[in-house]
């Protein structure tokens, strides 16, 4: 079977890449064997501070807050996140993996090249 090429204009490409960079600049930092899930950690902390930032710039713009502390919703959440991300939690980052041949063909530097 022919390997899955990136698309730029995917986002669970974007997902796979930033994963993949997490993943290889732990396992330079230490090989310990838990690089996969540091990068897992890493991307969904991140995307609880997104869906944070997302709901507080909605109330800025609402006037008024979308989420009250008493309100189950600060529970639901984070809760819908983990269970979007369950399979990366649960350590088969299939999905997230499937692209990390294509990325390592990258030529190096590439990412510089474009930014500079």
């Amino acid at each position: 079977m022919k390997p899955q090429r990136a698309q730029w204009w995917d986002p669970r490409t974007w997902m796979a890449f930033a994963y993949w960079e997490l993943k290889t600049i732990f396992a330079a930092i230490s090989d310990d064997g838990w690089s996969d899930w540091k990068a897992t950690t890493i991307l969904l902390a991140l995307e609880l501070l997104a869906m944070a930032a997302l709901t507080d710039a909605v109330s800025v713009i609402r006037g008024h807050k979308l989420i009250y502390r008493s309100s189950p919703f600060i529970y639901i959440v984070p809760a819908i996140l983990i269970l979007l991300n369950l399979k990366a939690i649960l350590g088969k980052n299939e999905s997230w993996n499937r692209l990390s041949t294509s990325f390592e063909n990258y030529p190096a530097g590439s990412v510089l090249n474009l930014v500079c």
